[in-house]
């Protein structure tokens, strides 16, 4: 946190950027918005200055998602007209989304599930052992075990071999 701004990394999630001042209940991910794009770069450098001073082990072991992946699906209700119900692109791989996919909206919504967007990432998208770096840093050293991380999988699909339709949509059922 700092002066009213704070950045969150996680294990488990995109990075999160919020606006206090503006956002006190955190409902704005600003992380991508170019009004703060300065900030959160300040606050990403800050953060990462930290871990070469401490020896917290949370930065030096499993891979952490730095940037927002190129494909990712949005955690918002879609809206549709195949049910009255709330759907998420979590629930698409089930046996009750057939044809869902062909709905412009809910392809741009869950571009990774319909298959529509599956690209890796480019730039530095995770930190690892302390360091950012890329899906191509990665693949220079691709082992077995790489892309057995949901985060890896998130930023470089394509370097995992995710890109199949049908293998994206065997993993959410």
């Amino acid at each position: 946190m700092s002066n009213g701004y704070k950045l969150v990394v996680s294990r488990f999630d995109v990075p999160w950027f919020f606006n206090l001042t503006e956002d006190p209940d955190e409902l704005y991910n600003g992380i991508d918005d170019p009004r703060y794009s300065i900030k959160v770069s300040m606050m990403k450098q800050a953060l990462l200055d930290e871990t070469s001073i401490f020896s917290d082990t949370f930065f030096s072991t499993k891979p952490i998602l730095w940037d927002t992946p190129v494909c990712i699906d949005s955690r918002d209700d879609i809206a549709t007209n195949f049910t009255k119900e709330s759907m998420f692109c979590s629930q698409l791989g089930h046996r009750y989304s057939v044809g869902r996919c062909e709905s412009d909206v809910v392809k741009r919504q869950c571009p990774r599930s319909c298959g529509t967007c599956c690209k890796d990432s480019e730039g530095s998208v995770l930190i690892r052992n302390k360091q950012v770096i890329s899906c191509s840093d990665l693949e220079l050293e691709l082992e077995p075990w790489i892309c057995k991380s949901k985060v890896v999988e998130m930023a470089c699909p394509e370097l995992c071999g995710l890109c199949d339709i049908e293998e994206i949509k065997l993993q959410h059922s």
